[in-house]
């Protein structure tokens, strides 16, 4: 679940035009894109298209539903030369999509096994030795996160990949969106959907539309499959604007040793960054960088004037516009935040949102105190626990804002 939006001085929740529920799960339409979710809470997954190329040969995956999740796994088969490796995964009920954005959390893999989990768009031809789509997937052997080209059931060509090691003991947020040529994968920590903690982007143009679902993949015949997913979500992206892909050290990173360089990577997409407009601040200073433009990605390298001290916390800000207008990106890295939720702010419902260090927090009574804003503030919490805002009171220039 999103965290929940607060305006300054009143409740405010993100205008919701009609909502039903499925067989599909949960479908909420705003404005003209409908979303469409599938939380698995109820133990089944009527109306997905189980996805088990070998099973006419007698070689069946598994699906289950383990706490409200979805478990999938597969045995080598008995003779991989003659039959590949394990796979399987899962199709969305039957929809077709060119532009497209899916989601779900992923999490629970076997990282014992050489395979691959993630999210599939664009798929077509289902079937033993006919599969094509692109994939936005975790190499749990190399910790790379890759988008994949996929042509005969064979992963043809990486359209862009880079290394970002996870832990399958934590749940992930993975975004895969494809916008025509544009395809963009973003890895997000479940404590915080706002700053991705690393991302792949790329361009091809090989297939233009397709279903969506999530997979596993064994990358050695000797290997089997398993991994979980959750609160699957499918949508119709409006304009892919350029955006941060990530930064080094990342977002909530406690890093051990001194850091000598912060990098953090932007990608044009289907609007460009303008490079002259790009503005980096470390621990609210203004930063100087190099910047290395391969389209689409653009890395920005700062080599501070002394090592960064793990031990204390830091914070970083990027400023960069397109033809759009400015986009604004903080993340915080370094020794552990206090306990306690993080307040994040934006001028726009729909944000971007960003923290806010206007906030004196009180753990124990469950507040947050904020000099009331000059102009309209949205207010979401991020951190361990999904913390919710739960009431909002004002006196003295004082908003007031509980959680739970």
């Amino acid at each position: 679940m999103n965290p929940q939006t607060q305006q300054a001085g009143r409740a405010r929740l993100p205008t919701l035009f009609l909502v039903g529920i499925t067989t599909a799960g949960l479908w909420i339409q705003t404005g003209t894109t409908r979303a469409q979710s599938f939380s698995f809470d109820s133990g089944n997954d009527t109306g997905w298209t189980r996805y088990e190329p070998l099973k006419a040969f007698g070689i069946n995956a598994s699906f289950t539903f383990p706490s409200g999740a979805y478990r999938i796994q597969m045995n080598p088969p008995p003779d991989p030369s003659v039959f590949g490796p394990a796979r399987a995964g899962s199709f969305f009920p039957t929809a077709q999509f060119e532009r497209v954005q899916v989601e779900a959390d992923v999490f629970g893999w076997d990282n014992s096994q050489v395979q691959s989990v993630g999210l599939v768009a664009r798929a077509g031809n289902l079937g033993p030795g006919t599969t094509t789509g692109y994939t936005f997937n975790y190499n749990a052997r190399s910790g790379f996160h890759q988008i994949t080209l996929v042509n005969n059931e064979l992963p043809a060509a990486q359209v862009n990949e880079s290394l970002f090691r996870l832990n399958p003991d934590h749940r992930y947020r993975f975004v895969f969106t494809a916008a025509g040529p544009n395809l963009l994968g973003q890895a997000f920590a479940s404590t915080n959907l706002t700053v991705p903690l690393h991302s792949v982007a790329g361009r091809d143009s090989s297939h233009a539309s397709g279903r969506t679902g999530v997979f596993a993949f064994a990358i050695e015949d000797t290997s089997r499959i398993d991994g979980r997913f959750d609160n699957f979500r499918v949508s119709v992206p409006g304009k892919l604007r350029a955006t941060f892909l990530d930064a080094t050290p990342a977002s909530g990173e406690v890093f051990a040793e001194p850091a000598g360089t912060v990098v953090v990577r932007l990608a044009h997409l289907e609007t460009a960054v303008l490079p002259e407009t790009i503005r980096l601040e470390i621990d609210g200073k203004a930063a100087a960088f190099d910047l290395v433009d391969l389209d689409p990605i653009l890395i920005l390298t700062h080599t501070p004037d002394a090592p960064l001290d793990p031990a204390k916390a830091h914070a970083g800000r990027i400023r960069f516009s397109d033809a759009d207008g400015e986009q604004s990106v903080s993340w915080a890295f370094g020794a552990p935040a206090p306990a306690g939720p993080m307040l994040l702010s934006a001028s726009l419902v729909e944000g971007p949102y960003s923290p806010d260090t206007t906030g004196t927090l009180d753990a124990g009574a469950g507040t947050i105190s904020i000099p009331v804003p000059a102009s309209t503030r949205y207010y979401r919490l991020s951190g361990s626990g999904a913390p919710t805002i739960s009431s909002v009171s004002q006196s003295d220039g004082v908003l007031r804002l509980g959680f739970r």
